[in-house]
């Protein structure tokens, strides 16, 4: 399927919610008392960052997104061992041990399809992987940035055969940050994240940029590359075959537009990725709380209401939640800054992290509140297509979806959407 290559007008981004221009860039970051470690944490790259390091120096990353076979500029693109339901941190080592895969190179060559069609590129990178424009860091983000793999491209780095992963564990909410090390025999799978928390936060979780801006990245401004990265980019596709990085990529041919996603600005598909499993994360977090059926109807008033019970942002802390920590994914820990709103903002592009986690709330609500249902009604059934789309479907089922997606259709807005039910919604939550 054939789609006009829209991109989110950036006037939206400036009417919906606050952004930070011109971070510094800290893609895989050390602070600085990590430096000299060798098990210093593994940033994310673009904006201020990149999604993800790894625990014991693992990054992480998420595999790519889906697609067809003839869908692809590229000649990468593999199924040639590991499914979707393998792609997991113990997933991808028990891969290895049991098929004595020994290089990064066969790993990703054994990777699914999926992985190897959503990716950015990194041409700077604070993280421990080195990065140059010929020979960018890999960061693939797969179906829905749930799991995250990143890789070096230069021959040189030291760590050019350690693989970083993450993985958004669905029973507690939290990231899990590993590096899997190809330097050792058998390869070596780190057993922690601490080193990575000096960087990704405790609970640690990705580092990527708010929208439009990836600092470090391929198409760092609005997904447009320069002249230098659309040179880099061609000479990609032109030895491919014989590459060690690049060779299981289903590559675009002239521009970063991923011939596997029917929206294929990759920067900004990883924004749209890692926001809803970030807000899925959260909400998972939250509801292991005492006080979580009490106080979950005020997180919604607190946003959509009067907030008589105190503002979403103050509810959410009370539930465990540092804005900080848990919402300023463009910042490593110890840049993130601000209060209030601005401490709870992550721009997505076409809305806010913050929106997200609001709307799966509302949504677990739902699940178990019939009048709470009622209350929605004028805004269904596209609330819940919404959500069983961005937040449920898996494996083959987003695969399709991913690659006949309408931005117009399913462009994820909650701000525009829940207004229509904003008044019964409110009334019900007065009432109890």
């Amino acid at each position: 399927m054939t789609t006009t290559r829209l991109k989110i007008p950036s006037i939206l981004t400036l009417t919906l919610l606050p952004f930070t221009l011109g971070l510094p860039l800290v893609e895989g970051c050390s602070t600085p008392a990590d430096e000299d470690s060798e098990d210093s944490a593994v940033t994310g790259d673009a904006g201020e960052n990149d999604a993800a390091s790894g625990g014991d120096g693992a990054e992480d990353d998420d595999g790519g997104g889906g697609d067809d076979d003839d869908s692809g500029g590229g000649s990468g693109g593999g199924d040639n061992g590991t499914t979707h339901e393998m792609l997991s941190v113990q997933g991808i080592y028990d891969y290895v041990i049991d098929n004595d895969v020994d290089n990064v190179s066969d790993l990703l060559g054994a990777l699914p399809r999926s992985m190897g069609g959503s990716f950015v590129l990194m041409e700077n990178s604070r993280s421990r992987h080195l990065a140059d424009l010929d020979h960018p860091r890999l960061i693939m983000y797969g179906l829905d940035s749930r799991f995250i793999m990143s890789a070096g491209g230069v021959p040189e780095d030291p760590l050019y055969e350690v693989i970083e992963m993450a993985e958004l564990d669905a029973d507690t909410g939290e990231w899990i940050f590993r590096a899997l090390d190809f330097q050792s025999d058998p390869p070596a799978l780190g057993d922690s994240d601490a080193s990575c928390q000096g960087c990704h936060g405790n609970p640690v979780r990705p580092i990527w940029g708010n929208y439009p801006d990836w600092p470090g990245a391929f198409g760092e401004n609005e997904n447009d590359l320069t002249g230098p990265q659309s040179e880099a980019l061609s000479a990609m596709n032109e030895t491919q075959g014989s590459s060690e990085r690049y060779h299981h990529l289903l590559l675009p041919d002239g521009d970063l537009y991923l011939p596997s996603r029917a929206y294929g600005y990759a920067n900004t598909a990883f924004n749209f990725e890692l926001t809803v499993a970030q807000a899925d994360g959260l909400v998972t977090r939250m509801m292991a709380a005492d006080d979580w059926d009490t106080r979950k109807y005020d997180i919604v008033s607190g946003k959509w209401c009067d907030g008589t019970n105190g503002s979403a942002e103050d509810v959410m802390r009370g539930l465990g939640l540092d804005g900080s920590n848990d919402f300023q994914l463009h910042s490593p820990i110890f840049e993130a800054s601000g209060d209030g709103y601005e401490e709870f903002d992550f721009n997505q592009g076409s809305t806010g992290l913050l929106d997200v986690v609001v709307f799966r709330v509302i949504d677990r609500i739902v699940s178990t509140d019939p009048e709470m249902a009622e209350a929605l009604s004028a805004v269904e059934p596209r609330r819940t297509e919404w959500i069983t789309h961005w937040f449920d479907l898996r494996g083959d089922a987003r695969e399709a979806w991913i690659g006949e997606f309408d931005l117009y259709e399913w462009d994820l807005r909650p701000q525009e959407l829940l207004p229509a039910a904003q008044a019964d919604m409110c009334a019900y939550l007065d009432n109890r």
